[in-house]
């Protein structure tokens, strides 16, 4: 897959988002008045307190960092199992337990993995990995035994195309982002119509990079917010888009949404749509208001600004 084609992918994925949303019966017309004042302004004040990552990456020496950039993503998602209600949480060495996707990146880290060496990343059992992420039949985590096996096939897939380490799939890239994207798609492990766990990857590997004191990924600035489940809450919470009565109804009833269903794509459009029109109206590009809008969420959550809760649904794909 070329730049060209990612590069109009992308730029597809931007039109399709507002289509659906324009189409939809779920979510009401967005509500622009609330976007260009409510909503840019918390945005703009957490940019304005220097809040425009999402975290720190430098645990790590920066090769194992971007290799755990891959290896991460392929794992990310769905961290609350619908069907129990139980959120994902790890316990680290100081003895803190942390919830959701930053547990599960900690767990990483902490798995004395080097996520460089390809070799290591395909050897992981499901002894080692049980371990890893302090599973046991007391303990549910969504699709569990699934995130090994594609931390394993994709270092497989690496492997089978010559490479020996993560850095060695990164470099023949140029580091640029569609050309990441594009090489990611193809694995088969990155399957989404938004693109969300590839987009999230080169922006991660661009963190690392520029933590490092290099330029950073090439084109990072084109890419889209990353349609999730938290940024739709943000906004119906603030009052940026309306739910339809059934929605709303759905989401506080804790009802699990179809995958690739309507409401679930809807909602994920609104991410696309809004984090556009956000970037427009503050002038900077939609990685960082991405990352400031996922900030923003967990301030939000600590305040107990979330009445209505985030959609649930059965998904591998964010």
């Amino acid at each position: 897959m070329t730049k060209e084609i990612v590069l109009n992918k992308i730029y597809s994925i931007r039109d399709e988002a507002r289509r659906i949303l324009d189409d939809s019966r779920d979510l009401a017309v967005l509500n622009e008045e609330s976007i260009n004042s409510v909503l840019a302004g918390r945005v703009l004040q957490l940019r304005n307190a220097g809040m425009g990552n999402i975290a720190k990456a430098g645990k790590l020496p920066m090769e194992n960092e971007l290799g755990l950039s891959l290896f991460f993503n392929v794992v990310n998602f769905c961290f609350k199992d619908p069907y129990s209600g139980l959120e994902y949480s790890y316990k680290n060495r100081e003895g803190l337990e942390i919830k959701r996707s930053t547990g599960l990146l900690t767990a990483l880290r902490q798995s004395g993995i080097d996520w460089n060496d390809l070799g290591m990343a395909s050897s992981i059992t499901e002894k080692d990995w049980k371990q890893i992420i302090q599973l046991d039949e007391n303990k549910g985590f969504y699709l569990g035994e699934e995130r090994r096996l594609r931390i394993v096939g994709l270092a497989d897939y690496f492997m089978d195309m010559g490479n020996v380490k993560a850095v060695d799939f990164l470099e023949p890239s140029g580091f640029d982002a569609f050309t990441i994207i594009g090489r990611l798609e193809r694995s088969g492990f990155f399957k989404d119509r938004f693109l969300k766990r590839a987009q999230l990857a080169v922006r991660s590997i661009d963190n690392n990079l520029r933590e490092g004191g290099l330029s950073g990924v090439a084109n990072i600035e084109k890419l889209t917010c990353m349609a999730d489940y938290r940024l739709p809450q943000v906004f119906y919470n603030l009052g940026s888009i309306r739910l339809s009565n059934e929605l709303e109804g759905k989401l506080i009833n804790g009802v699990i949404l179809q995958t690739e269903g309507r409401e679930e794509e809807a909602l994920r459009s609104s991410v696309i749509v809004i984090g556009k029109m956000l970037s427009d109206i503050l002038e900077i590009n939609e990685t960082e208001v991405d990352s400031l809008l996922w900030n923003l969420s967990q301030i939000m959550e600590r305040n107990g600004e979330m009445k209505i809760p985030h959609m649930l649904v059965a998904t591998d794909k964010y």
